[in-house]
């Protein structure tokens, strides 16, 4: 393994992100193709709900009916909450496997072998059920810490922020998975808020970037084919950012265990072997 991605006996930010980048870079082409594959059906309801493109659920006709509709007539409130949902659902499952089969590929990558597509994919279909569980559960309740109180939530969503490579790696099932995630960030979440705001700030730039050329300043709407390619771009730029979000929580999961437990290669070997 090369000192690239050996990590360092003490967890630091800037050396998970470092490694992070390394991997990803070295994976760029397999780890986006898994996220890019998965993630198709996010892209097609996006599709359908965008305005401007004549989608089935175009979001911003559904509001205006929904704002001229009566009290008797809430069928266009109820289809606007139900296009929500689906959104919701679509893009938990999508990006919680995608992330899971990228996470198993991270894995590898630190034990010194390359995984192959379907290797990785298998993975993460096989690990399905605790992944998306582990993202719903997880996602809720840093939710409804968020809406009641600010900082509880911060703190829920960075005590689970290894649960998916925990939940691929150990399979120990759901909640087992985040009290896994709870004990090995313990001491360590305002680091890992570290990360997540690097990643976040990037991934905002990245976003402002992609769509500055497609702003109308007057208010109006972008032709056609400019929300097409807002769209399409806005979307290389979401298979990025899972596949590096990935990436990285499954380094800071390996660091986190390197230091509370002496984690080392051999054992990842034993681990998938």
């Amino acid at each position: 393994m090369s000192a690239t991605t050996m990590p360092m006996a003490e967890f630091r930010v800037g050396e998970v992100l470092s490694r992070a980048l390394v991997i990803l870079g070295r994976n760029i082409a397999p780890f986006a193709l898994i996220v890019l594959v998965l993630t198709l059906p996010y892209l097609y309801v996006v599709w359908q709900i965008q305005p401007g493109l004549g989608g089935a659920y175009d979001m911003e006709q559904l509001t205006l009916r929904m704002a001229e509709s009566d009290v008797e007539d809430m069928s266009a409130v109820g289809t606007v909450l139900a296009t929500s949902v689906v959104v919701l659902v679509v893009y938990a499952l999508t990006s919680s496997l995608a992330a899971g089969a990228v996470v198993y590929g991270t894995f590898q990558q630190l034990r010194g072998r390359t995984a192959g597509i379907g290797e990785c994919v298998a993975r993460g279909f096989g690990s399905i059920v605790p992944i998306v569980g582990v993202a719903l559960v997880g996602g809720i309740a840093s939710f409804l810490g968020l809406f009641l109180f600010i900082v509880p939530g911060i703190m829920l969503y960075l005590m689970f922020w290894v649960a998916v490579p925990a939940a691929v790696v150990e399979r120990p099932g759901i909640f087992a998975s985040l009290r896994r995630s709870a004990a090995l960030t313990k001491g360590y979440r305002w680091r890992l808020l570290g990360i997540v705001l690097v990643l976040l700030v990037l991934a905002q730039v990245v976003n402002s970037i992609v769509q500055a050329p497609f702003v109308r300043w007057d208010g109006s709407r972008a032709d056609t084919d400019s929300l097409i390619a807002m769209l399409l771009l806005g979307h290389v730029a979401h298979v990025f950012f899972i596949a590096l979000g990935a990436v990285a929580a499954a380094v800071a999961y390996y660091d986190l265990r390197v230091v509370k437990e002496g984690f080392d290669p051999a054992r990842i070997a034993a681990i998938f072997d």
